[in-house]
C-alpha cells in the first residue's frame, strides 16, 4: 500500500469510527490538502459545505501555523465542530457534529495523528492504520522515565513543579545535581502514564553527576528561555551530550521535545519560525510554554505521553 493509499485509508477508519465525525483531513503547513475522507452517506450538498469549511481550515492553518508551531484548538462553526491536532510537520483537522463531545474524539484524534506523522514524516510503511477500541481495552498503567534538559535558570525546574503541584515559585532555587518527581496522567480513561521526572541540573560543573541519569531514559525535554538568546543557542550541545551517553536519540526511539519557555516575559531574544527551524531540524516538535502561568504545560507532557502509549501500546 502506497503512503498516499495508507493515509486515505487511516482517514476512513477515523471517520467510520465514530457517529459524530463528519470529515477528516491532514493538511500541511502551506494549506495543502494531502488526504481528505468524507462521511460516505452525506449527500452531495453536505459534501460541498463541508469542502468549503476546509477551505477555510486551510487557510487558517497555511495563516497561523508557522507563527503558532502547534495546534491544539477547538472551534465551533456553522458546520459544526472543528478540532485542530498537530500531525507532526502538519495538523490533522476533524470536522465532527455541532453536538459532538470533544472528549470522545480526542483520544482518536491524538492516535490518528500520530500514526499519520509517522507514515509520512519518518516514511514508516509497517504502520497498522486500524484503530483501537479503546474502550474496551483493559485497564493499563504505564512508568516512563522523562529527564529535562537544559542551562540552568531556563524553568526547568518550574515547569516540572506546575506540571506535578500546579505551582509557581517565583524566587529562583537552582537544582543540586537533580530533583525527581513522580506524576500520573490520565491519557485516556483506562490507560494511565506514569511519569518519573527527572529534573537534571544544568550548570557546568554537574556535568559528570548528570550524565548517570540519563540512562534509561525514554523521554526528554529540552527546554530553553525564550528570553536568553544563548540558553537557545546551547541546544544543540545538550542534545550532543545526551547521545554522547545514550547514542542516537532516533535510533533509540527517545521522545523528545523542544521548549521554549517563559513566554510570560517581554523582552523575547528568539523568534518562533527560528526555534522551529531548529526543531524541525532535529527532528523534535516545538511549543511554547509559560511555567508562571501554566500556558501549554500540559499539552507538553501530554504530547510525550501521547507518542509514548502510541508506540508502546497502541500501533
Amino acid at each position: 500500500m502506497s503512503t498516499p493509499e495508507k493515509i486515505t485509508e487511516l482517514l476512513k477508519n477515523y471517520v467510520s469510527h465514530s457517529k459524530e465525525i463528519i470529515a477528516a483531513a491532514i493538511i500541511d503547513p502551506e494549506g495543502l490538502v494531502i488526504g481528505s475522507k468524507m462521511d460516505e452517506s452525506m449527500d452531495e450538498d453536505v459534501v460541498g459545505a463541508v469542502s468549503a469549511s476546509f477551505g477555510m481550515a486551510s487557510e487558517r492553518i497555511k495563516r497561523e501555523f508557522s507563527v503558532t508551531g502547534h495546534y491544539g484548538a477547538q472551534i465551533e462553526t456553522e458546520q459544526g465542530l472543528f478540532l485542530f491536532t498537530q500531525c507532526g510537520k502538519n495538523v490533522l483537522v476533524t470536522l465532527a457534529s455541532e453536538d459532538a463531545e470533544s472528549s470522545d474524539i480526542l483520544p482518536y484524534s491524538y492516535i490518528v495523528a500520530e500514526k499519520a506523522a509517522q507514515i509520512l514524516d519518518l516514511e514508516k510503511r509497517d504502520i497498522s492504520v486500524e484503530l483501537p477500541e479503546l474502550e474496551k481495552l483493559e485497564p493499563t498503567r504505564f512508568t516512563f522515565k522523562l529527564i529535562m534538559i537544559g542551562d540552568g535558570a531556563v524553568g526547568k525546574t518550574s515547569l516540572v513543579r506546575q506540571f506535578v503541584e500546579h505551582k509557581f515559585d517565583s524566587d529562583y532555587i537552582s537544582t543540586i545535581g537533580v530533583n525527581i518527581m513522580t506524576k500520573s496522567y490520565n491519557l485516556f480513561e483506562n490507560v494511565e502514564i506514569k511519569f518519573s521526572i527527572f529534573d537534571v541540573a544544568g550548570q557546568k560543573y554537574f556535568r559528570k553527576v548528570r550524565k548517570n541519569y540519563y540512562r534509561g531514559t525514554q523521554a526528554i525535554l529540552f527546554v530553553f528561555d525564550v528570553s536568553r538568546k544563548e540558553t537557545f543557542e546551547n541546544i544543540t550541545d545538550w542534545v550532543k551530550d545526551v547521545e554522547s551517553e545514550l547514542g542516537d536519540l532516533k535510533k533509540q526511539k527517545i521522545k523528545c521535545l523542544l521548549i521554549g519557555n517563559k513566554i510570560d516575559l517581554p523582552d523575547r531574544q528568539v523568534k518562533m519560525m527560528e526555534a522551529k527551524k531548529l526543531g524541525d531540524s532535529l527532528g523534535f516538535n516545538f511549543m511554547l510554554t509559560s511555567a508562571k502561568d501554566g500556558t501549554n504545560v500540559n499539552k507538553a507532557f501530554g504530547r510525550i505521553a501521547t507518542k509514548l502509549a502510541v508506540d508502546n501500546l497502541l500501533v
